[in-house]
């Protein structure tokens, strides 16, 4: 089992994205949740840091990406997951022949459990 910082890596997976393409991320290494991705073209007059965020609605996170056009960018999301813990996206991307290439590792911490008696 991979760990990073102490946390055990619990998938990892790539893709690329085109201008104004989406892309949703399910599955049981998600416990449950999307993750829902747009890109967005960075304007020069404002902080790219304000323009890539994270918004949750109706249990689906939807994280803003900039669709550079050089250099690259990495971000950190940390979602709760009501009682059963927390996932962490570590968010990493940049460009690749107009697209935008996008690496994602999953942490899930589903915190304390204890066995019903």
């Amino acid at each position: 089992m991979l760990k990073i910082a102490n946390k055990p890596l619990t998938s990892s997976t790539s893709f690329l994205l085109a201008p104004h393409e989406e892309a949703t991320l399910t599955g049981p290494e998600l416990a449950g949740g999307t993750l829902h991705f747009i890109t967005f073209a960075p304007n020069s007059t404002h902080d790219i840091n304000q323009e890539m965020q994270a918004t949750l609605a109706n249990g689906v996170a939807t994280i803003k990406l900039p669709l550079l056009t050089e250099g690259s960018f990495a971000t950190t999301v940390d979602l709760k997951l009501g009682e059963s813990g927390k996932l962490t996206a570590r968010i990493a991307g940049q460009p690749l022949g107009g697209h935008l290439f996008v690496h994602i590792d999953i942490y899930l911490d589903h915190g304390l459990s204890f066995a019903q008696r």
